[in-house]
């Protein structure tokens, strides 16, 4: 057996939701607290345990249970509930399991009136139904606990808390039993017998130590009572194998400076996390269905170790399903554009062109490096160049100094490669979009002289522009030859047409060194032309010197990034042109409710 889905209504975070848990990878990726690890904990515990004797209604569940399983929201008596998704390959089954074309639903439920209870149930709710469990619910239970290994590896691994040592003294007594005991193997292996012979050896001195104490007690009793008496040794091979597993140690050497070994539990976090990780694996059942959690494998790990981990997890075909949730771009960079789920905000958003083999390459290609990082964010700024990303960095920057709640942390800017690059980055992100949901948010911002090619990147991305925005795309086309003033002034319409009608564009006044600088003071200009080494301390020559379009005469001038982040970080509040103001305001509220978002924008002003 295995399960292809888990559904949860109003247990922990969740409202209404449903996880796969049949795909044989899965990278989930989501900021803190957004519901990433909830709904595994939640089949975790159902699986590996939640007590027979608790689901069966003969202990009653404890407060620290319902602190668990309950949201601390009000649910309104609403029904509370985990279902799992159980595929049963065996057709004799699907008539007891009330299977639905060889899926059977097993459902968790809790009440909380007029008793609190928790119970499993077979199939759909129904009306009046009794808050105890069902037989045959039990049973499927219990066959999918012996057919199906659910190994759930926190976050937390630390080689002295007492989740690490109980996972180490199975594993080494698995090892113990497998080898040295004659149960687990047909025959009458060597290992057997030498237990056997230092069981009775041990067993001789134990014995011989211990007669002594029967002479002493006899001298104590009334004569004819008892004759003769013997001490024995009372065991069998596994009560030694017991033992000897909960006294062996693990000790490592990492090199010269330790090579007679130390203790787990003395080396670096790192490497007890990758302990922790390897003795699951190890201690795997290959007989039984596995789906393997790991949570954020990268924790306490060097970034070089990271990657090898993260390609040790996502290459290992031993276990068949996978789930590792991450919030390291490393980990994220090696994997494949069809293994990465989003979440946000107790939704989980999949891959809608992992099918599509051609646009799966494009879409992992672009997922490396600054993509991989913009995978967790809530608002991204896609904008042309690399000069154009440091400009805003270092304007958000500036915005999260004012920012008491961190949202500001959670936008994002990736530089395309150009005006002609904007649409393989827009189906990235349209890619994940869920009936109408998107969990990450985007906005175009190019230069004045790409309406055409983002309009194309648009149609080519088949996210749909409004009549009215497509209307001034045209004028501002029109307009970029008939003077600054008149193209600019085109631009302006166009963003605020764009804005009310909710397309994420805007476009940057003739280009992003004129729009930063168009409302610049003298002394802001001269400042800047000190800093930069440019000839001259003029409007016209800066941005003639920065390559400007904006500039009379403009030449190729100086591109570099630098520079366009030294503005971003050093132009006074007070001179940021509204054009601009209004492209962090478009980029901060999908992040935040618009009234914070504007008094970020005004405290910046204020600067």
């Amino acid at each position: 057996m295995w399960i292809e889905e888990a559904r949860v209504e109003n247990l922990r975070g969740y409202t209404s939701c449903g996880f796969s848990l049949a795909r044989a990878k899965t990278i989930l990726v989501g900021q803190n607290n957004s519901g990433k690890t909830s709904i595994l904990k939640l089949v975790n515990w159902l699986l590996n345990e939640a007590p027979l004797d608790l689901l069966n209604g003969q202990d009653s569940p404890s407060p620290d249970l319902f602190e668990f399983l309950l949201p601390a929201r009000r649910t309104r008596n609403r029904a509370r509930r985990l279902t799992l998704l159980i595929q049963v390959p065996d057709g004799r089954s699907h008539r007891r399991f009330r299977c639905n074309k060889g899926v059977a639903e097993l459902r968790l439920n809790v009440r909380q009136t007029p008793s609190r209870s928790v119970y499993v149930a077979l199939g759909a709710p129904s009306r009046g139904e009794l808050a105890q469990s069902h037989d045959r619910a039990i049973e499927l239970l219990d066959r999918l606990r012996k057919e199906h290994s659910f190994i759930y590896i926190p976050s937390f691994r630390d080689a002295k808390s007492p989740r690490f040592q109980s996972t180490l003294h199975g594993a080494l007594r698995g090892q113990l039993q497998q080898r040295a005991l004659h149960s687990a193997q047909g025959g009458a292996p060597s290992e057997y017998r030498e237990i056997r012979k230092a069981l009775r050896a041990v067993g001789k001195v134990a014995e011989d130590l211990a007669s002594p104490l029967w002479d002493e007690m006899k001298g104590h009793l009334p004569a004819g009572l008892a004759e003769k008496a013997t001490i024995r040794l009372r065991s069998d091979p596994a009560d030694l194998v017991e033992w000897l597993s909960a006294q062996l140690e693990l000790r490592l050497s990492t090199g010269s400076h330790d090579k007679d070994g130390v203790s787990v539990d003395n080396v670096g976090s790192g490497l007890q996390s990758l302990l922790d990780l390897a003795i699951h694996r190890a201690s795997t059942d290959s007989d039984r269905e596995c789906t393997l959690v790991v949570e954020e494998p990268e924790s306490f790990l060097h970034p070089s170790a990271q990657r090898t981990l993260a390609r040790a997890l996502l290459t290992d075909e031993s276990v068949e399903h996978s789930i590792i949730t991450t919030h390291s771009p490393i980990v994220l960079d090696e994997a494949p554009y069809g293994d990465v789920v989003v979440c946000r905000d107790q939704m989980f958003f999949e891959p809608r062109d992992a099918k599509d083999e051609a646009r799966s390459e494009i879409n992992a290609a672009l997922m490396t490096g600054s993509g991989a990082e913009m995978m967790f964010a809530r608002s991204v700024l896609l904008v042309e160049g690399d000069g154009d990303r440091q400009f805003f960095e270092q304007l958000r920057r500036r915005l999260a100094a004012h920012d008491e709640t961190g949202r500001t942390d959670e936008l994002f800017c990736v530089w395309v490669g150009g005006k002609h690059s904007f649409a393989p980055w827009i189906r990235l992100l349209q890619s994940y979009v869920q009936r109408g949901e998107q969990p990450i948010y985007w906005l175009v911002v190019a230069d004045g002289d790409a309406p055409s090619q983002v309009r194309q990147a648009f149609l080519h991305a088949e996210v749909p522009v409004a009549a009215p925005v497509l209307s001034e795309i045209g004028r501002v086309g029109a307009e970029m030859h008939n003077g600054i003033d008149a193209w600019a002034s085109a631009v302006a319409k166009l963003n605020n047409v764009a804005r009310s009608s909710e397309v994420p564009m805007a476009l940057a006044p003739v280009d992003i060194e004129y729009a930063a600088l168009c409302e610049a003071s003298r002394d802001t200009l001269e400042a800047f032309a000190d800093r930069f080494g440019a000839p001259g301390r003029s409007k016209n020559e800066l941005l003639k010197f920065l390559g400007s379009k904006g500039a009379t005469q403009p030449t190729a001038g100086r591109k570099d990034a630098w520079m366009r982040a030294h503005i971003g970080a050093n132009l006074p509040g007070s001179e940021i042109p509204n054009d601009i103001r209004t492209v962090l305001l478009r980029w901060l509220e999908p992040a935040m409710k618009k009234a914070a978002a504007q008094r970020l924008v005004r405290a910046l002003e204020s600067e």
